[in-house]
């Protein structure tokens, strides 16, 4: 008996675990989409309205808006884009290994699937449509430029690389630095001595791309919005020339 309550226990303990570890990892899913909106939200108004008058315009309202108006969509996006990301990973994946058994599953992950991301924010920025709305919506925008955002994905993420690992390169030049100004790390019998010194160089390089990564992704996001931006543009001036000559 004594035996079954302790089992009895350590499955609801690593049930609780289990159930935080997922809420935390959704919780940081949904911050992400909330940063995610703010910086569509700046781009989109400066494209269609011009630079915000303010310094609050352009740092406070987007997630002023995005708690007011679209924080159930900003919780259901983290959890959709939890459970999708492997999904979205699984299947750039086989693009790039070129995998033909996978190729019958292509057609229903563009119809249901592609746009289960942070994509579908675009919309929900712009024209304020629901979560599903949007990410079926998205996709269809960005078909009308397929072989320029491909493009500009490429050019960004090639940007990225550069920034990212030229940030880790001037990390680890920094330990290198830090590390020969200080003799004690050399000295075989004094207590600072540091064996290890490779070490500590490649901790300094993983932090500091690691730290690099969220500002070179900011420029890929923008272009990608920006691109967005332009193709609705040019779909309300063909309405629009339309509109005037039926009128």
């Amino acid at each position: 008996a004594d035996s079954e309550s302790n089992d009895a226990g350590v499955m609801k303990d690593r049930s609780a675990a289990y159930f935080l570890i997922f809420m935390l990892v959704w919780s940081l899913r949904v911050v992400h989409a909330m940063v995610e909106f703010g910086h569509l939200y700046t781009c989109q108004t400066w494209c269609f309205s011009g630079m915000p008058e303010t310094m609050v315009h352009l740092t406070v309202n987007p997630y002023f808006v995005g708690l007011r108006y679209h924080l159930g969509t900003l919780i259901l996006a983290g959890l959709v884009t939890l459970i999708t990301a492997p999904i979205h990973v699984a299947m750039q994946a086989t693009y790039i290994v070129n995998l033909s058994c996978m190729k019958d599953l292509r057609k229903p992950y563009h119809q249901n699937i592609e746009g289960q991301s942070y994509q579908a924010l675009y919309d929900v920025v712009l024209h304020g449509m629901p979560w599903c709305a949007s990410s079926g919506h998205t996709p269809t925008v960005f078909r009308k430029q397929h072989r320029v955002r491909k493009s500009l994905q490429l050019a960004s993420f090639l940007f990225a690389v550069l920034g990212v690992a030229f940030g880790g390169a001037l990390g680890y030049l920094f330990a290198v630095l830090v590390v020969a100004s200080r003799p004690e790390f050399y000295d075989v019998n004094g207590d600072q001595y540091m064996p290890w010194s490779g070490l500590c160089y490649m901790v300094a390089t993983l932090i500091s791309m690691l730290v690099a990564y969220p500002f070179m992704r900011i420029f890929g996001l923008v272009a990608d919005n920006l691109l967005y931006c332009s193709i609705v543009l040019d779909q309300r001036q063909l309405h629009a020339t339309r509109q005037r000559r039926s009128d």
